[in-house]
């Protein structure tokens, strides 16, 4: 931003050389990239930081250097008494002119100004060097005004030929479906949907905060004008300046942030100017103000701003809110401080900390080794313990041929109910973002699910035909009154298109997954896992399971059911097979250390059986209990058949189980054998209710 030194000296008194000035603004935060020497007056190109729309102006730049060479700062007083008073009471009790907003959200404030037979013609010299010196052409002496207004003041005006206006209305909407404006640069252009236009009776006559129409332009023959002061929500104009590729000084001001308590004062300024220099009389003062600022309170402790920048005396705190412009008390200690309309950036304690350091000077901080907590050898070694197994776990995946996803820790709360979760399930309960980056995506995660759904698809419409990744982050819980419960999860995703192929030799993706889960518990040395019929209400509820160790659930696997499918626009006829666990859960479980074991010195001996039960009982279950069974030669159970249909009755099911026999020290004889086999047959039909199958 170009800012002549002349100019600044209408605000502060200043002797200081050039190179003083920038060097205390560069201080201050507000970095001088260059000092220019035009036609004898000095110019600044100050870059000003998204954070300060308040040094978007001459005046705002000269405020920060009357605080940072401790100077009175002044602005002009308004001289003809034009301003409405602060209650929003308006010259005229019954104004010719209507303004309504029909979002307050979007607009806040609208003010206009309404002056009769004024003479538009080119400004005089003074004005035209002060634009030219800034960057901007001379237009006219109305447009010349409301530009040379917004370069120092802030705040952008707009001036409409008020015979060219509609319907005695003025009217702050959005656009609607298939609008066009032509804008004053001549284009003609189809503005979106929720692009705040400003409209009269009739049609829309600007792009609000961005460009006004060619339609109601000020123009030669102008005589009377509506002279526009609002406030706009900075993020609405911003998407609107980007979708449509027009930026202009206007918007770049309105998409960081304008004073809305503020934006009068400048119209008053315009207004005066305009009188001064067109003629004419002002006949109507409008200020239509239904979100009006509301001033919130931030509690300031000395002794937080000791702990954070050093030793600071009370006096030294007090002497700066006061440079700053903030009202203040002290209560038992604690600077009470308001906040300020011009002073968006200001929400919380810590931000008026970094304005005491910035004004103080960093310098000033004192120079501290960091102090850092002692750490037990044993809190360390669980530390680096951790790290090794998430890497471990990383290179099993990857062996398998996966790739390790990373993803943003944020969600879609909407995207999380299209899988069925039922109201009461924790992952509802999620953390909501105040300051989001996409309004879409404002809560913390509650699983992995989502984000490798959205990396799927993403995938798939770009042509890639196997999809095989994993992620290991953190997702997060809501506790009421406490920081979030963070839990450390590993997420897997698993899609290979169907294709012809010279021969099929791979796994169902459900096995897959469940050969990788198995793979994990082996590794983790945990024998208390198990598998049940899944109840999560986005698998195939015939082709998934729920996870538990020492019976708590710590995941899920399975197949994507085809509603799911459906509900995420996920268009494929190969399955999508997912897992999820609770990685914190799965490491707080791992088994001892394995010990030494001699190999088996003598031969085991196999017996098969299958058992009808019911179709609701589980296998596992059937395994459990023959593992149960109180005896040393029992040396593993495994399921090697499941059977349904001819000769089996309806609502049972077949289950073939395989038992493994061994002794430690001896050779077992078939009649031992076959007597505990008859035994454990036994056990099961009294246990479950189950036929056994000759």
């Amino acid at each position: 931003m170009r800012v002549p030194l002349s100019w600044i000296k209408e605000f502060v008194h200043i002797d200081e050389r050039p190179e003083e000035i920038s060097d205390r603004l560069t201080m201050l935060g507000l970095e001088v990239e260059s000092i220019e020497n035009l036609d004898g007056d000095v110019i600044f190109d100050v870059s000003i930081t998204p954070n300060r729309p308040d040094c978007l102006s001459v005046a705002g730049i000269s405020r920060e250097i009357a605080i940072g060479f401790r100077r009175e700062f002044r602005l002009p007083s308004i001289k003809r008494g034009i301003r409405p008073s602060l209650s929003g009471e308006v010259i005229v009790r019954n104004p010719s002119f209507r303004i309504i907003i029909d979002d307050p959200q979007l607009s806040g404030r609208y003010t206009a100004r309404i002056i009769k037979d004024l003479r538009v013609g080119e400004s005089p010299q003074w004005l035209r060097r002060r634009l030219e010196q800034c960057g901007l052409r001379s237009i006219n002496n109305v447009v010349d005004i409301t530009n040379y207004v917004m370069l120092g003041y802030g705040h952008p005006l707009h001036a409409f030929d008020l015979n060219t206006l509609r319907g005695r209305i003025i009217r702050v909407a959005t656009a609607g479906k298939n609008q066009r404006i032509k804008t004053l640069d001549g284009v003609e252009r189809e503005v979106p949907e929720d692009t705040l236009l400003i409209w009269d009776g009739e049609r829309p006559v600007a792009i609000a905060g961005i460009m006004g129409g060619m339609e109601t332009e000020v123009r030669p023959d102008t005589t009377d004008i509506l002279l526009e002061a609002a406030h706009f929500l900075p993020s609405s104009i911003r998407r609107s300046s980007k979708r449509l590729g027009l930026r202009t000084e206007a918007s770049y001001r309105f998409e960081r942030g304008t004073d809305i308590e503020g934006l009068a004062y400048c119209a008053d300024i315009a207004t005066e100017l305009i009188l001064e220099i067109c003629g004419g009389e002002l006949v109507e003062v409008i200020d239509e103000y239904p979100s009006r600022f509301v001033e919130s309170e931030i509690r300031l402790r000395s002794e937080r701003v000791k702990r954070i920048i050093g030793e600071v005396k009370e006096d030294e705190i007090a002497e700066i809110l006061n440079l700053l412009g903030f009202p203040f008390r002290k209560e038992d200690g604690i600077f009470i401080v308001k906040t300020l309309s011009r002073r968006p950036d200001i929400k919380a304690e810590i931000d008026l900390i970094e304005e005491i350091a910035r004004i103080r000077g960093y310098e000033k901080i004192p120079l501290e080794m960091p102090r850092v907590a002692m750490v037990s050898a044993m809190d360390m070694g669980k530390g680096m313990r951790v790290l090794r197994d998430l890497e471990l776990i990383k290179s099993i995946l990857r062996a398998r041929g996966f790739s390790e996803a990373i993803n943003f820790s944020f969600m879609d709360i909407e995207k999380l109910k299209r899988l069925g979760i039922l109201e009461g399930d924790r992952r509802l309960e999620a953390v909501e973002i105040r300051n989001p980056l996409r309004k879409e995506e404002a809560f913390l995660r509650t699983n992995l699910l989502i984000s490798l759904l959205e990396d799927l698809i993403t995938n798939i419409r770009y042509g890639i035909k196997d999809v095989m990744l994993f992620e290991i982050s953190r997702v997060f819980f809501k506790r009421s009154g406490q920081l979030p419960d963070e839990r450390l999860h590993l997420g897997v995703i698993y899609w290979r298109d169907r294709r012809p192929v010279l021969w099929k030799d791979e796994l169902h993706p459900y096995y897959l997954l469940r050969e990788i889960m198995d793979g994990l518990f082996h590794e983790f040395r945990i024998n208390s896992n198990l598998y049940k019929a899944s109840e999560e209400p986005f698998l195939h509820p015939y082709q998934s399971a729920d996870i538990y160790i020492s019976d708590k659930k710590i995941g899920y696997l399975g197949i994507l059911s085809p509603p799911t499918c459906d509900r995420f626009d996920i268009r494929t006829d190969s399955p999508v097979a997912v897992l999820e666990i609770d990685l914190d859960t799965l490491l707080n479980e791992r088994g001892s250390l394995p010990t030494f074991m001699a190999l088996p010195r003598f031969p085991y001996i196999e017996r098969d059986l299958a058992i009808i039960v019911d179709t609701s009982l589980e296998a596992e279950r059937l395994r459990r209990i023959v593992l149960e069974y109180p005896s040393e030669l029992i040396e593993s159970v495994s399921v090697f058949d499941y059977f349904k249909g001819k000769n089996i009755p309806e609502g049972k099911k077949s289950i073939g189980l395989r038992i493994r026999y061994r002794s430690k020290d001896r050779t077992l004889t078939e009649e031992e054998i076959e007597d505990l086999h008859q035994r454990i047959m036994e056990l099961l039909t009294t246990k479950t209710g189950g036929l056994i199958r000759k």
